[in-house]
């Protein structure tokens, strides 16, 4: 059978059917069912970061702006798993875009707040 428990120590068993039942002052079969630890392992997970998302827009058109990318969670914590924060290196990066000069004709293109 499946293991009962994902992790931690879960019970498996399997089964056979005895054909033949003693006669004749024969000797029983052994037990028809056997079972066993499986998944011992702790529940702890950490989580798993996917890909680099790519770089967004630059937050300014001239004059110097930022601009960043992520990575997102794709399999999430279990029990006392760690994950990195939202701006936590390993998940974010951001740099330095536009630092030239403002000449006053530039047009905006980056979505602003």
């Amino acid at each position: 059978s499946k293991c009962s428990k994902e992790c931690e120590s879960g019970v498996q068993s399997k089964t056979r059917s005895i054909l033949t039942k003693p006669r004749n002052g024969g000797e029983t079969c052994d037990a028809a069912t056997e079972e066993r630890v499986c998944n011992t392992g702790s529940c702890d997970r950490d989580c798993k970061l996917g890909q680099w998302s790519g770089w967004s827009s630059c937050s300014m058109a001239c004059g110097g702006g930022d601009q960043s990318r992520k990575k997102k969670v794709t399999t999430p914590i279990r029990g006392h798993g760690k994950c990195p924060t939202e701006k936590n290196r390993a998940r974010y990066e951001s740099k330095s875009c536009n630092e030239q000069a403002c000449k006053g004709d530039e047009v905006c293109v980056a979505k602003q707040d």
